[in-house]
């Protein structure tokens, strides 16, 4: 393993020991991983010119996307292996997958990568039934009551964290995000009283990382070494993650007992919150849940909108600030949009946003092109899965979707390796994306939300993500109100460029903006 990867991770002097050590357990495993699926042998390989495990393992955290690609060129519509971050993998088709993911449960577990993707026996993460329930169920068919809140919590967190100048300033752009979507979100997820509190503001983001970073470090040594390298202070964010768990049951406990105490009241005087945190104490009782399961549920509930919105939401606007003739435009449709609003000051409703085509297919494109995963659709084989084209995948088989490549392919997209933010819109003529479109519509299966083999970055089947209408909303709202108030630049004086767009940083399956990426800012200067 390279030193550059421990120095990127933090890890000190000593552990390069331990890595060692761990080198020599990995490469055995891999080998005998690989026997264990001699089954597969039909299904060619991309890894043959890599003689070790470890290594075939090394390559793909450093070129992942392009290993991916390359099998999915050759074998575009069956099957090819390769080694990921999670071991030896099966890698499918659209097609193939289509056919794994209507599996019962029972057969194809959706579970088993989510595991070791957290390291959830060190990590202590739990399938929280409640918190897929509260989205599917309450937030989502709510969007429209809720979106007032929300677009008003966006403006306030963008006029609080951006700067109020007309003269061009350099902000981070990814810790601004994050912050200005913690506290949106937390509106939503906890309620206006606590969303802007920085004690929330740091669980709801510092959990996340914490959990992520500890997860990261722990699959690089075989599991047998594990246990010793937490004792060797290999991942000191599992001290953190337990500390941020006993924190929030803290902070939350008081808040919940007193809306605890509101509910029993029931006297008229009290107006009931209308959010996660409400929607969950009315049906804890159902699963289950004590005070303390409640605050980890906004946990959760957190770590799986807060980052992953703020990465996408990141990358859209320096795409934007790379091509800023699509600014005018923009900033077209959505003056558009707010003049259908019939509140005063104008902002947006679900349908006003909803109209404005072109920030949905722009956001699109921009997550076509760096989504946060490579691959979708990760699961395990916990029984013999046959296929219709005649192989059977064994027990223990990992497979997964190159949804990154399938984003990239010529035959699906016309120049995909470029940013052409009109390619979602609805085109006369055709409905292919490939096109030229540049009317002011969108079709369903070309939305930001769509969930189909086609569009793959949400997942798709029965475990697509549940979250994804929300964070859409979400995401579109921080970029609309961003572009009606502030300039936005990749160089000191307004310059723009695609050569000037700070590169992302890939690794194994993600990708993620450079998290020192900076954004030049001003308060809108309208052209005389």
């Amino acid at each position: 393993m390279e030193t550059a990867v421990f120095n990127q991770l933090g890890l000190s002097p000593s552990a390069l020991l331990l890595s060692a050590v761990a080198a020599i357990f990995s490469i055995a495993y891999l080998f005998s991983t690989w026997r264990d699926n001699s089954g597969l042998s039909k299904i060619p390989s991309m890894d043959e010119r890599f003689k070790l495990g470890f290594q075939r393992k090394a390559k793909y955290l450093k070129h992942g996307k392009e290993l991916l690609r390359e099998g999915y060129r050759k074998f575009p519509q069956g099957m090819f292996r390769l080694t990921t971050q999670f071991g030896p993998t099966v890698v499918v088709s659209r097609d193939v997958m289509d056919e794994i993911i209507k599996k019962p449960d029972e057969m194809i577990s959706f579970m088993e990568p989510v595991k070791h993707d957290m390291q959830v026996e060190y990590t202590g993460l739990t399938n929280d039934t409640m918190v897929a329930e509260t989205i599917r169920n309450d937030l989502t068919p709510n969007l429209g009551r809720i979106m007032p809140v929300l677009s008003a919590e966006v403006q306030s967190a963008l006029r609080t964290e951006l700067p109020s100048s007309k003269e061009w300033t350099a902000i981070n752009l990814n810790k601004v995000l994050l912050r200005v979507v913690a506290i949106a979100s937390g509106s939503t997820f906890v309620g206006t009283d606590l969303c802007r509190k920085e004690e929330w503001i740091h669980l709801s983001t510092q959990y996340t990382m914490d959990v992520f970073i500890a997860a990261e470090k722990l699959k690089i040594l075989p599991s047998v070494l594990r246990p010793l390298a937490i004792k060797l202070g290999w991942a000191p964010e599992l001290k953190r993650i337990t500390e941020h768990r006993e924190n929030v049951k803290q902070y939350m406990r008081p808040i919940i007992e007193k809306r605890r105490q509101m509910m029993a009241s029931n006297d008229g005087s009290w107006e009931k919150p209308d959010d996660c945190l409400q929607w969950m104490l009315e049906k804890a009782d159902q699963y289950g849940y004590d005070d303390d399961a409640i605050a980890m549920s906004q946990l959760s509930l957190s770590m799986v909108a807060i980052h992953s919105t703020t990465i996408t939401a990141t990358q859209a606007l320096l795409d934007l600030a790379a091509h800023p003739s699509v600014l005018t435009p923009l900033r077209n449709e959505l003056d558009a949009a707010l003049s259908l609003s019939p509140s005063d000051p104008p902002t947006f409703t679900k349908s006003t946003l909803s109209s404005c085509a072109l920030l949905d297919a722009l956001i699109k494109e921009s997550q076509r092109l760096s989504p946060v995963l490579l691959v979708i659709g990760k699961r395990v084989a916990l029984q013999p899965i046959p296929l219709s084209n005649g192989i059977t995948l064994p027990a223990g088989t990992h497979v997964a979707c190159p949804s990154e490549a399938v984003g990239t392919d010529p035959s699906m997209y016309a120049d995909p390796l470029s940013f052409r933010p009109e390619r979602f819109l609805k085109t006369s003529g055709t409905a292919s994306p490939a096109a030229h479109g540049t009317t002011a519509a969108t079709t369903t299966r070309n939305a930001l939300t769509a969930s189909t083999k086609n569009s793959l970055h949400f997942g798709f089947g029965r475990h697509s993500c549940p979250g994804r209408f929300f964070a859409a909303m979400e995401i579109k709202l921080v970029f609309a109100f961003l572009v009606q108030g502030w300039d936005v630049a990749l160089g000191e004086r307004g310059q723009a460029g695609q050569e000037l767009r700070p590169a992302s940083r890939e690794r194994g399956d993600s990708i993620t903006p450079d998290p020192s990426a900076m954004l030049w800012v001003r308060r809108r200067v309208d052209d005389e």
